[in-house]
């Protein structure tokens, strides 16, 4: 929880500031606080440790390479390592198991939290020392009585088949896909070896209508592991068996021809699915509760209960889903329990994030009494380049930043200005099928309101580039803008 509760000593304390916590979320009431990350070059991809010893810590891998730890409090450095050495690596972490693709070959080095001591390494020592040289932690000990710095050491090599793309890691296991061969690799990160394999391609040879060449994001719970793409997410568990899919097989197109516009101004359009184009994130609430994706069609596909659906009524999948569509294209999104939080991207590149409080519907009237109404957090966010990710914990989200933006930075007044303007509120609930079950209509006097917020918006992008190419710094993330709703109301 981000320390939220680390002051409370009564259970009565806790409760009330439980209570306190959840109001704000349903009424988006938060504090704005600004980590800006001491002497980072710039982001490329991050990942929380929000279990770490001594308070969270933000993992992020920079633009030429190599790891480094900030602690959320401060943004002060804690530990770097110069691995990996390729440029925009990728950052795959889950209890204390960092995942780095190994620049010389289709290897994946596994690195661990140095509090975590069992399993034994699977690494000679000589192998953990070569893989760590040039890695340190910040502040270094000043006595021998000091208790272990914050670090990562090497504690596996796990050897893939083939070169991967889409990774994620949900410890003890590893998935890896394949584009070539359309083949997903489970690999048990404590054995070192592949556990099992997924044939993503034997749904289209058995005739079946999923065919995806392409992976873009990957999601693991306890018992399944879900594989988007650019038509559908496919569900598989563990042992390799498909167990369904959104939108349901048997719906999916078999063709592209088909607008993904053209469903809401043709609704005689049988093919509803396809509206659902190029998947961007899936996510999870744990437990088996909630299961959502998003799409870059704008659209967020919502599932209650998706465990229990898919061990006991999986031909209820598509009626219990419900569809929300936003007017902008949702890039990024985090799931943490009941709550929901994305980013959208709008034409004109302004960035915006949402809320939503998530609710186990009994079936589709359950959910027309009280749909959830998506909350803005914040529009346009304040960056130059488009986020990368979004993190939630109980009681806060995490969003990467320019620090040009900040309380010390070039533009801070101009952003300021320009994040009054709100973000255009339209958006529809549907069932899969298409039936409306509400929606928000934009005004003309909202629209004009947004066209004249479009035009500040760009004019300080503008500026924001023209000062960065004077060699007032870069235009990479380089803070962390921490949306907090545990100390408000309290």
């Amino acid at each position: 929880m981000m320390g939220a509760f680390s002051e409370t000593s009564t259970w009565a304390g806790f409760v009330k500031k439980r209570t306190v916590m959840d109001q704000n979320w349903e009424r988006g009431r938060c504090s704005h606080e600004w980590r800006t990350l001491r002497g980072e070059p710039g982001v490329w991809r991050w990942k929380l440790d929000s279990h770490s010893l001594n308070g969270g810590k933000i993992i992020v891998s920079g633009i030429e390479g190599g790891y480094r730890a900030y602690r959320t409090t401060d943004g002060s450095r804690v530990w770097q390592s110069p691995e990996p050495d390729s440029h925009y690596p990728h950052v795959e972490l889950s209890e204390g198991y960092l995942v780095a693709a190994d620049s010389q070959s289709d290897d994946y080095i596994i690195w661990r939290r140095n509090d975590i001591t069992t399993p034994p390494s699977l690494l000679a020592q000589a192998k953990i020392d070569a893989l760590s040289e040039g890695s340190f932690s910040l502040p270094l000990p000043s006595s021998s009585d000091s208790p272990p710095p914050y670090a990562f050491v090497p504690f596996s090599i796990v050897r893939s088949p083939r070169s991967c793309s889409a990774t994620k890691v949900r410890f003890p296991y590893l998935v890896a896909v394949s584009s070539s061969t359309q083949e997903a690799y489970i690999f048990d990160m404590t054995k070192a070896g592949i556990h099992t394999t997924l044939n993503l391609s034997q749904l289209h040879i058995a005739g079946g209508p999923i065919y995806d060449p392409s992976t873009t994001y990957v999601e693991l719970d306890d018992d399944y592991v879900f594989i988007a793409g650019n038509h559908s997410v496919t569900i598989w568990d563990y042992s390799g068996q498909f167990k369904g899919s959104l939108p349901p097989q048997q719906d999916l197109p078999n063709d592209g021809d088909v607008n993904p516009d053209d469903y809401f101004r043709y609704p005689s359009l049988a093919r509803y699915s396809t509206r659902f184009r190029s998947f961007t994130a899936i996510h999870h609430g744990g437990s088996g509760g909630h299961l959502v994706t998003t799409t870059l069609s704008g659209a967020l596909l919502w599932v209650p209960m998706f465990a229990k659906l898919l061990r006991e009524e999986p031909s209820t999948l598509a009626s219990k889903t419900v569809v929300l569509q936003m007017r902008d294209a949702i890039i990024q999104l985090a799931v943490e329990n009941d709550r929901a939080v994305f980013v959208t991207k709008s034409p004109s590149n302004r960035y915006g994030l949402w809320a939503i409080n998530l609710r186990a519907f009994a079936d589709l009237d359950d959910f027309k009494e009280n749909p959830p109404v998506p909350i803005c957090l914040m529009y346009p966010l304040p960056t130059l380049l488009i986020p990368s990710r979004v993190e939630i914990a109980s009681d806060s989200v995490f969003v990467g930043v320019w620090s040009g933006f900040g309380p010390s930075g070039v533009l801070h007044a101009q952003f300021r200005m320009s994040s009054e303007g709100p973000p255009l509120k339209e958006h529809s609930w549907r069932s899969l099928h298409g039936q409306v079950l509400s929606s928000i209509v934009t005004s003309e006097l909202e629209r004009s309101e947004q066209l004249v917020h479009r035009h500040t918006w760009a004019h300080i992008i503008r500026e924001g580039e023209m000062q960065v190419a004077a060699g007032a710094g870069h235009d990479w993330v380089d803070s962390f803008l921490v949306f907090n709703f545990s100390n408000i109301g309290s």
